[in-house]
């Protein structure tokens, strides 16, 4: 997140998923570096996304939050189901779209036009190409974020998780025989925090 994003103190982010796994983290580590934060859910969540540190929630269910948001510093898009393209205008010069899908076409999309070993190449290609129209046109950049198991990002957010700046919630745990059934519940987008597998249960 910071990396892509530049992230800091007084920065405007729009997180989108921001009760889900990845968002329910991203929503409290982004307060903790003192950014305002605006996530959105469902209505079902937006008391509990604001207990974690949002200052606005968008019910991505009444409304298209890129209807309504702007002067945005960042968005992390989460779920990695929006178009950069829609969020342009949401952001100041400057500003950063980072996601964790492709900025526009969804996985199906790609696998369906490129086959299951070129997808990830198309998508990676989505994301220059709009990482070079946002710049030239609105001068904001795109950037793609995938799983970074650093040392060094682990150890910060082990030393948050100790002092209590971030809380992992845990929606459910399953046990190693229901993987299936722990990825059927990721697939749905419907978590509320994290999914965890028992390798001891």
């Amino acid at each position: 997140l910071k990396r892509v994003t530049g992230m800091k103190s007084g920065a405007r982010l729009f997180v989108n998923g921001g009760s889900g796994g990845v968002g329910s983290i991203a929503v409290q580590y982004a307060r903790h570096l003192g950014a305002e934060v605006i996530a959105s859910c469902s209505s079902a969540n937006a008391e509990w996304v604001r207990e974690l540190g949002a200052a606005q929630v968008v019910d991505y269910r009444s409304c298209n939050p890129a209807e309504v948001l702007e002067g945005l510093d960042a968005v992390f898009d989460t779920i990695g189901n929006l178009h950069a393209d829609d969020y342009f205008g949401c952001l100041k010069r400057g500003g950063a779209f980072a996601t964790t899908g492709t900025g526009g076409r969804s996985m199906e999309q790609l696998v369906e036009r490129h086959g299951k070993r070129l997808w990830l190449m198309a998508g990676l290609a989505d994301v220059v190409k709009l990482n070079l129209r946002g710049r030239m046109r609105h001068g904001v950049k795109v950037g793609m974020v995938l799983a970074q198991p650093r040392q060094a990002y682990l150890e910060e957010l082990a030393a948050l998780a100790d002092q209590g700046v971030i809380q992992p919630r845990i929606d459910r745990s399953f046990t190693l025989e229901q993987v299936p059934d722990a990825f059927a519940v990721s697939q749905t987008g419907r978590t509320r925090g994290k999914l965890i597998i028992d390798i001891g249960a």
